[in-house]
């Protein structure tokens, strides 16, 4: 006998927070990435001072090469960092460049089921300190049995071939994205407070 949920908790996205784009030699070259995290987590928690911390349920946050400054269960230290309570617990999520969507579509999933109230989800990359496959060492069979192409290794190349398949979500260079200049939503995420979560 199959069961059906009936139950229904909305989830609202409260706030968002990111920093600049960087490029090579820049301003944030000699940054380590999980302190580029923990200033938007603590930006985050400035714009939202009536944010009761203690009653965040979990923290995730992607990065796609999990070592050195991006190592050490991102999710968990930069939460630490940031101020959060040590009774905040935080996970890291490795999905390359989907690593953000994932874990913010993953705690969106937690909040949906009743698991979370409130949680915070994101994600970082230092190109610079993490350079694309940087101590990567795939099985050999990928190629060698032709799984996937050469370029499926690399996110470079990656992202290339989804502009080629894909032109049409492209206008101008630039994402076409309506809904991130939609008056209504804007003003509707402005007026949504915390007591609403």
């Amino acid at each position: 006998m199959s069961k059906t949920a009936t139950a229904k908790t909305n989830v609202v996205l409260v706030d968002a927070v990111r920093t600049p784009f960087g490029k090579a030699g820049s301003l944030y070259s000699g940054t380590r990435a999980d302190d580029i995290m923990v200033r938007c987590l603590r930006g985050l928690l400035e714009r939202n001072p009536n944010l009761p911390i203690d009653q965040i349920d979990d923290v995730a946050i992607a990065a796609a090469t999990q070592t050195g400054d991006q190592g050490m269960n991102i999710g968990r230290s930069v939460s630490i960092l940031a101020g959060l309570p040590k009774t905040v617990p935080g996970y890291s999520i490795d999905r390359w460049c989907a690593g953000a969507l994932t874990a913010v579509t993953t705690i969106a999933g937690g909040i949906n089921m009743g698991a979370y109230d409130l949680a915070i989800a994101g994600g970082v990359e230092h190109m610079g300190n993490h350079p694309m496959g940087d101590g990567m060492d795939p099985n050999p069979r990928y190629l060698a049995e032709k799984i996937v192409d050469n370029d499926a290794l690399q996110m470079g190349a990656t992202a290339e071939r989804l502009h080629d398949k894909f032109p049409h979500l492209l206008k101008s260079g630039r994402i076409n994205t309506p809904w991130l200049h939609n008056k209504k939503l804007q003003l509707h995420m402005r007026q949504i407070k915390f007591s609403q979560i």
